[in-house]
């Protein structure tokens, strides 16, 4: 079976320090639009796969704990 993105994904961890929010977004707005086209659908892959049921069976159950808990 194929791995997928969500099983095959690497965080890379590196500090930063900004002055503000708005130097923060202008970096990751920055990094954003330097990356290739390929890479950022690689990214918006990983993102729906991460939040998908299909990808993480923790997920599907996870509304129904939720509902327990809620009653």
């Amino acid at each position: 079976m194929a791995r997928t993105l969500y099983q095959k994904a690497r965080i890379g961890r590196q500090l930063s320090v900004f002055t503000g929010f708005d130097a923060a977004e202008a970096k990751d707005r920055r990094d954003w639009l330097r990356m290739s086209p390929r890479k950022r659908l690689e990214i918006v892959e990983l993102l729906r796969q991460m939040n998908s049921a299909d990808y993480d069976p923790s997920a599907r159950r996870l509304p129904r704990v939720y509902t327990v808990a809620q009653s």
